[in-house]
Protein backbone atom coordinates (compact mmCIF):
# COMPACT_ATOMS: atom_id res chain seq x y z
CA UNK A 1 0.00 0.00 0.00
CA UNK A 2 2.78 2.53 0.75
CA UNK A 3 4.56 1.87 -3.23
CA UNK A 4 0.71 2.68 -3.86
CA UNK A 5 0.53 5.54 -2.47
CA UNK A 6 4.19 6.94 -3.28
CA UNK A 7 3.99 6.48 -6.82
CA UNK A 8 -0.05 8.05 -6.86
CA UNK A 9 1.63 10.95 -5.33
CA UNK A 10 4.52 11.57 -7.49
CA UNK A 11 1.32 11.50 -10.34
CA UNK A 12 -0.28 14.42 -8.38
CA UNK A 13 3.47 15.89 -8.11
CA UNK A 14 3.48 16.10 -11.66
CA UNK A 15 -0.14 18.25 -11.78
CA UNK A 16 1.12 20.71 -9.24
CA UNK A 17 4.39 21.31 -11.57
CA UNK A 18 2.01 21.36 -14.72
CA UNK A 19 -0.36 23.80 -12.87
CA UNK A 20 2.58 26.10 -11.77
CA UNK A 21 4.58 26.25 -15.25
CA UNK A 22 0.77 26.92 -17.24
CA UNK A 23 0.06 29.50 -14.68
CA UNK A 24 3.66 31.49 -14.88
CA UNK A 25 3.50 30.66 -19.06
CA UNK A 26 -0.50 32.74 -19.28
CA UNK A 27 1.21 35.73 -16.96
CA UNK A 28 3.79 35.91 -19.53
CA UNK A 29 1.61 35.86 -22.60
CA UNK A 30 -1.02 38.17 -20.88
CA UNK A 31 1.73 41.25 -21.28
CA UNK A 32 0.22 43.13 -24.63
CA UNK A 33 -0.57 46.35 -25.52
CA UNK A 34 -3.03 45.90 -28.28
CA UNK A 35 -6.41 46.67 -27.57
CA UNK A 36 -8.66 44.79 -30.13
CA UNK A 37 -11.65 43.66 -27.93
CA UNK A 38 -12.81 47.02 -27.06
CA UNK A 39 -12.00 46.59 -22.81
CA UNK A 40 -14.78 43.86 -22.79
CA UNK A 41 -12.93 41.06 -20.87
CA UNK A 42 -12.54 42.77 -17.22
CA UNK A 43 -9.99 41.48 -15.28
CA UNK A 44 -10.83 39.12 -12.23
CA UNK A 45 -9.33 36.92 -9.68
CA UNK A 46 -9.81 33.22 -10.63
CA UNK A 47 -8.76 29.96 -9.31
CA UNK A 48 -9.48 26.41 -9.62
CA UNK A 49 -11.58 23.93 -7.84
CA UNK A 50 -11.21 20.06 -6.91
CA UNK A 51 -13.80 17.69 -5.64
CA UNK A 52 -14.71 14.23 -5.51
CA UNK A 53 -17.38 12.48 -7.62
CA UNK A 54 -17.14 9.26 -7.44
CA UNK A 55 -13.65 8.00 -5.09
CA UNK A 56 -13.66 4.73 -7.41
CA UNK A 57 -10.97 2.23 -5.74
CA UNK A 58 -9.48 4.80 -3.44
CA UNK A 59 -10.65 5.11 0.06
CA UNK A 60 -12.65 8.12 1.06
CA UNK A 61 -9.40 9.16 2.89
CA UNK A 62 -7.29 9.58 0.21
CA UNK A 63 -9.80 10.81 -2.46
CA UNK A 64 -10.54 13.57 0.15
CA UNK A 65 -6.29 13.70 0.50
CA UNK A 66 -5.64 14.30 -3.04
CA UNK A 67 -8.67 16.68 -3.02
CA UNK A 68 -7.15 18.59 -0.67
CA UNK A 69 -3.51 18.31 -2.31
CA UNK A 70 -4.80 19.85 -5.68
CA UNK A 71 -6.89 22.61 -3.71
CA UNK A 72 -3.41 23.72 -2.19
CA UNK A 73 -1.07 23.17 -5.08
CA UNK A 74 -3.03 24.98 -7.45
CA UNK A 75 -2.69 28.61 -6.73
CA UNK A 76 -5.10 31.41 -8.03
CA UNK A 77 -5.35 33.49 -11.25
CA UNK A 78 -4.39 37.21 -10.31
CA UNK A 79 -6.29 39.76 -12.99
CA UNK A 80 -6.97 37.59 -15.71
CA UNK A 81 -9.03 37.70 -18.66
CA UNK A 82 -11.76 35.40 -18.35
CA UNK A 83 -10.71 33.98 -21.86
CA UNK A 84 -7.06 33.47 -20.74
CA UNK A 85 -8.36 32.12 -17.35
CA UNK A 86 -10.80 29.85 -19.61
CA UNK A 87 -7.58 28.95 -21.78
CA UNK A 88 -5.13 28.23 -18.73
CA UNK A 89 -8.12 25.81 -17.27
CA UNK A 90 -8.96 23.89 -20.77
CA UNK A 91 -4.82 23.36 -20.68
CA UNK A 92 -4.55 22.31 -17.17
CA UNK A 93 -7.93 19.70 -18.15
CA UNK A 94 -6.00 18.50 -20.80
CA UNK A 95 -2.74 18.21 -18.68
CA UNK A 96 -4.74 15.74 -16.60
CA UNK A 97 -6.15 13.91 -19.56
CA UNK A 98 -2.79 12.93 -20.91
CA UNK A 99 -1.14 12.47 -17.86
CA UNK A 100 -3.67 9.70 -16.94
CA UNK A 101 -3.82 8.04 -20.54
CA UNK A 102 -2.25 5.04 -20.10
CA UNK A 103 -2.45 2.38 -17.09
CA UNK A 104 -3.22 3.64 -13.41
CA UNK A 105 -3.02 1.65 -10.12
CA UNK A 106 -6.58 3.38 -8.85
CA UNK A 107 -10.06 4.84 -10.18
CA UNK A 108 -10.85 8.14 -9.17
CA UNK A 109 -13.23 10.75 -10.79
CA UNK A 110 -12.95 14.53 -9.61
CA UNK A 111 -14.74 17.67 -11.02
CA UNK A 112 -12.33 20.34 -11.67
CA UNK A 113 -13.87 24.35 -11.81
CA UNK A 114 -12.83 27.41 -12.74
CA UNK A 115 -14.02 29.58 -10.26
CA UNK A 116 -14.33 33.52 -10.00
CA UNK A 117 -15.49 35.05 -6.50
CA UNK A 118 -18.55 31.76 -5.52
CA UNK A 119 -19.44 31.49 -8.98
CA UNK A 120 -18.37 28.97 -11.80
CA UNK A 121 -17.25 30.08 -14.72
CA UNK A 122 -16.35 26.53 -16.51
CA UNK A 123 -16.46 22.81 -14.94
CA UNK A 124 -15.51 19.26 -16.03
CA UNK A 125 -15.03 16.27 -14.96
CA UNK A 126 -12.12 13.98 -15.21
CA UNK A 127 -12.33 10.20 -15.16
CA UNK A 128 -9.16 8.37 -13.88
CA UNK A 129 -9.78 4.61 -15.34
CA UNK A 130 -7.10 1.61 -14.89
CA UNK A 131 -6.72 2.11 -18.27
CA UNK A 132 -7.13 5.54 -19.58
CA UNK A 133 -8.61 9.00 -18.51
CA UNK A 134 -11.63 10.72 -19.90
CA UNK A 135 -13.08 13.91 -19.61
CA UNK A 136 -17.19 15.49 -19.42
Amino acid sequence: MNKFFENLQSKWNVLAMVLVAMMSLSLASCGGDDDDDGGGDALSDYYFQFEVVDRGTLSDAVASQLMGQLNADAGSLTAYKKSEAIYVFDNMVESLRVDFAGVNEFELSFRVKLMTGKSTVKSKVIHIKTIGCTVD
